[in-house]
């Protein structure tokens, strides 16, 4: 699907084939899954009263399919002129927590089916997951040099993984119930945990509880797919 979607951006100056570009790469995560789709999905995004060359390869696609199929009458779902620009899928559970790495170039996510998953952005997939979970994964962040994972589980514990060996390098434990907000300070020294209505301080060179206050706790959830929009 990248090389295909690179492919269209060698050509210019014609407006219909950019919006054939941007429908692909919004169907990509479908598209992967099953090409015979590539009719629907054309269909289901491109307006063809306002892009009717467009229609030329929806017509030669829709006459590839040999299948009952329900064709769109109109378009449904996003289109090029979204701020969507694709989508990546893999969890199968809600999407809990979600980093960007400090180069832009990867996105880590927390899900309730237990894992954490590693994208690249510019192939737009999955390249690695964490699944060494002890449960439910409540909440993530990254570390700022982007180099460590850090993940609350409802059994109070909050784990440290390196990213680069992909293995769990600690945990601290003191929460009595669900550990579901973490966040670093920008030395990296020093992560806060929030659940129960204390915020926990953790030394993380040292790997214990720095201090504990009595404030709130706090939970986030999503969906489970992550949606990447345009700048």
């Amino acid at each position: 699907m990248n090389s295909l979607i690179k492919d269209y951006s060698l050509i210019s100056g014609d407006k219909s084939l950019r919006v054939v570009q941007n429908a692909i790469e919004l169907s990509s995560h479908i598209l992967s899954r099953d090409k015979t789709q590539l009719a629907g999905q054309l269909l289901g995004r491109i307006p063809l009263t306002d892009y009717r060359q467009a229609g030329v390869m929806i017509q030669r696609a829709m006459q590839r399919r040999v299948v009952p199929w329900l064709r769109p009458l109109r378009p449904t779902l996003p289109g090029p002129d979204t701020q969507l620009a694709f989508t990546l899928e893999g969890h199968t559970d809600w999407v809990t927590g979600l980093s960007v790495t400090p180069d832009s170039r990867f996105v880590v996510s927390a899900s309730r089916d237990r894992t954490i998953r590693i994208w690249c952005l510019e192939r737009k997939q999955e390249i690695g997951c964490l699944r060494k979970h002890m449960g439910v994964v409540d909440a993530m962040t990254l570390t700022p040099d982007g180099r460590c994972v850090l993940s609350c589980f409802r059994n109070g514990k909050v784990k440290v993984w390196n990213l680069e060996i992909m293995e769990p390098i600690g945990y601290m434990k003191a929460h009595k119930g669900w550990a579901t907000a973490v966040v670093v300070t920008p030395d990296s020294r020093f992560a806060l945990s929030s659940i129960d209505g204390n915020l926990q301080a953790w030394n993380l060179n040292q790997n214990r509880e720095q201090w504990c206050v009595h404030v709130h706790g706090a939970s986030a959830i999503s969906s489970n797919r992550v949606s990447c929009l345009k700048q």
